[in-house]
């Protein structure tokens, strides 16, 4: 025999004073902003020239050029070759020299845009995280890759053959309400070794193997892992061969140097060992394959 179900019922009367709204806290922290109407675009140039995935070199000379940069510049915000700023210089054009790893660079810097970002928060919301990338690096924060994701490099904790590094996950974003600053505890586990210390150790486990079924070990363990450059801009790849030439004969740049001379000309990096293999992996970005060394 079954038995009537009966649903609840709508309170009758003017329910909706019996309840009361609660203000509830996200990482989601509203921002406020005023005067922000227009930004100035500018170009950077460095003589000699610098790669433009030369991160480090970068960030190092643009620290000692700050207070030249602000006598044109006040607080400036930096992304890669390009420069932004809310407020108008007080000339278009300016040039100085900086000194690093006792060499001379002559930094440029070119008023190029004048852009009004009323209608346009796209923009606004690029300029707001091109300035927060700014203030993480200044902090000794790294990001890696485009991800939103700074960690501490300069505290992290060791355990065995791997780090652990802390840090955060922020950006700022537009919702319906408004704009907003996204913040995230994050963490990232790295292995302390380098993939050129995990060949060796293939090498030596199995010494008594002839050269080629060493090579497929080698391939065996490594194709289709993902590796972290820890020179330049700190990228993520994902490994998709694994090549075994000499180096002296990896022409890069058009022909006209070598992958030794290469890495020593634009990182500042003289090689260790000369005998290592190549790690051929996927630009994403361009869609074109990249040589990264084991060693780095």
């Amino acid at each position: 025999m079954s038995k009537s179900i009966e649903l609840p019922r709508r309170v009758r009367g003017n329910y909706q004073k019996r309840f009361q709204s609660i203000r509830v806290e996200t990482n989601h922290y509203h921002v406020q902003i005023d005067n922000f109407h227009t930004i100035f675009t500018y170009k950077l140039r460095f003589t000699p020239t610098i790669s433009q995935d030369n991160k480090t070199l970068r960030t190092a000379i643009l620290r000692k050029a700050r207070p030249s940069m602000e006598e044109m510049v006040i607080n400036p915000v930096i992304s890669g070759m390009t420069m932004y700023s809310l407020r108008r210089p007080n000339q278009t054009e300016k040039s100085f020299v900086v000194e690093e790893g006792g060499k001379d660079y002559t930094v440029s810097i070119r008023m190029v845009r004048e852009q009004n970002v009323t209608d346009n928060p796209k923009v606004m919301i690029q300029f707001l995280n091109n300035g927060l990338r700014n203030v993480m690096s200044r902090l000794y924060y790294t990001e890696i890759g485009r991800t939103n994701k700074f960690f501490n490099i300069k505290e992290m904790e060791k355990m065995d053959n791997i780090m652990l590094f802390s840090g955060f996950r922020s950006n700022f974003t537009t919702l319906e309400s408004g704009t907003f600053l996204r913040v995230d505890t994050a963490k990232k586990i790295v292995r302390t070794e380098t993939v050129l210390q995990t060949i060796n150790g293939i090498y030596k486990l199995h010494g008594d193997k002839e050269r080629d079924e060493k090579r497929e070990l080698v391939k065996n363990e490594l194709i289709g892992r993902i590796v972290m450059t820890n020179y330049g801009k700190t990228r993520y790849y994902k490994v998709e061969e694994i090549l075994f030439l000499n180096l002296e004969m990896v022409y890069l740049d058009g022909d006209k140097t070598n992958i030794i001379d290469y890495y020593k000309d634009k990182y500042q990096i003289e090689l260790k060992s000369k005998s290592q293999p190549i790690l051929e992996v996927e630009n994403k970005r361009s869609s074109t394959k990249t040589y990264l060394l084991p060693e780095l």
